[in-house]
């Protein structure tokens, strides 16, 4: 039997609004199941949390994989939204919004659900490496989309020089994360507080502002520190 390819991310938005809450529910629940462990979480057992029939679930996901891939994809999608709401804005400096979306994507890197997710994935890596490469693809291409957006706007508006707006996306992304990652996903007694995240965030910018000048030789039309 064929079943029905699940509503991923935006696409989710437009369903009817009973069976967006059907789709919440059910990854609410394996989103509680995968954290204890992916590998003997059941489809049967996220039905029967999730309170639906198993008809339902698969009318929504054809597998936990899926299940596991969507609770990624939505939480990236958020971040993408709100990505795209200060891209666009003109009273935005380019440290401002780059500000911004690094707050925001290390703020979704150390949300306790994201991290337990992610020590999940660590874990179950080796014996399910089709759903590691998924998840990666699914964090990564959106995110480094959504970078890659915000510098091309910057470019378009004269200020900022980044000929080579991918590898930039990607050395962002990286140096935000960073350490403090690995750090939380050791102890999350060691997660920074705002003021740090701020700090850090503000550190990654500046960072990233030199790593622009001196692969586009000067500083005229880089970023600065941040304000």
């Amino acid at each position: 039997m064929t079943r029905a390819t699940p509503a991923r991310g935006a696409a989710a938005q437009g369903l009817p609004r009973d069976v967006r809450g059907k789709r919440a529910l059910i990854l609410a629940s394996a989103r509680a199941l995968f954290i204890q462990s992916y590998e003997r979480t059941t489809m049967d057992a996220i039905a029967e949390r999730a309170t639906v029939s198993k008809a339902t679930l698969y009318a929504h996901f054809a597998g936990k994989e899926d299940l596991f891939v969507a609770l990624v994809e939505d939480e990236v999608e958020a971040l993408r939204q709100a990505s795209t709401a200060t891209g666009g804005r003109a009273d935005f400096s380019v440290e401002d919004r780059l500000m911004r979306f690094g707050t925001q994507l290390l703020e979704l890197t150390l949300k306790s659900d994201n991290l337990a997710l992610l020590r999940v994935l660590i874990g179950a890596g080796q014996r399910f490496p089709a759903l590691t490469q998924r998840v990666v693809d699914s964090v990564r291409a959106p995110i480094r989309s959504a970078v890659v957006q915000l510098l091309e706007q910057a470019v378009a508006a004269g200020e900022l020089v980044c000929d080579d707006r991918r590898f930039a996306a990607d050395f962002f992304m990286r140096i935000i994360n960073g350490g403090i990652r690995i750090d939380c996903l050791l102890d999350e007694r060691l997660r920074p507080t705002p003021a740090q995240i701020h700090e850090h965030v503000g550190l990654c910018v500046q960072a990233f502002g030199l790593l622009l000048q001196a692969r586009n030789g000067g500083p005229a039309g880089t970023t600065g520190p941040p304000r």
